[in-house]
């Protein structure tokens, strides 16, 4: 087979978390997936394995948002309650502290979408069925630069979907069995 030079990706992705687009990014996107497995081994064989299961699966997605509004901020920092005015929707605050919250229960669809493809074509999303982010946030306030949020989502198994598709998929999402 001849090496086809437009079948190599290329460039950004487009983050979409729940629905929401959540911008421009700095610095590009890095999906790991990291498989945990367990090596079955007899004595007779030495420490060559004979097996090997897969016992468990991490996927984080990690990423620098240029802040542009709340709801960015809120989904790099998800321990906090976004608060909007009652009588203006412009005042909104995040508060922090004080509650223990599951993340599951916060946990929503994270899609990354190459931006070489157009918009209706998703044969190369990545598309995590529950997603929440977790880790350091720092905020720099300085006089040379934008403000970024750098933001670490972690994959959560969606035990309402099929076995064997519960975590992640890449491709069209909609695609089904023959």
């Amino acid at each position: 087979m001849a090496f086809d030079p437009v079948k190599v990706g290329f460039g950004p992705c487009r983050l979409t978390y729940g629905g929401v687009v959540l911008e421009s990014t700095k610095g590009g996107t890095t999906l790991s997936y990291a498989p945990e497995v367990f090596e079955m081994t007899a004595d007779e064989f030495g420490n060559t394995p004979y097996d090997a299961v897969l016992i468990g699966e991490v996927l984080t997605i990690s990423t620098n948002l240029l802040m542009s509004d709340w709801e960015q901020l809120q989904a790099a920092m998800p321990g906090g309650t976004l608060v909007i005015d009652a009588t203006d929707q412009n005042k909104k605050k995040l508060t922090f502290g004080g509650a223990m919250k599951r993340f599951g229960a916060l946990a929503k669809e994270l899609t990354l979408h190459p931006l070489e493809k157009d918009d209706t074509d998703t044969s190369a999303d990545v598309t995590v069925y529950k997603a929440i982010a977790w880790g350091n946030v720092d905020l720099a306030y300085n006089l040379d630069g934008e403000k970024v949020v750098p933001v670490e989502f972690h994959a959560l198994l969606d035990t309402s979907r099929p076995k064997g598709d519960q975590l992640f998929c890449i491709g069209d999402k909609t695609a089904t069995a023959a």
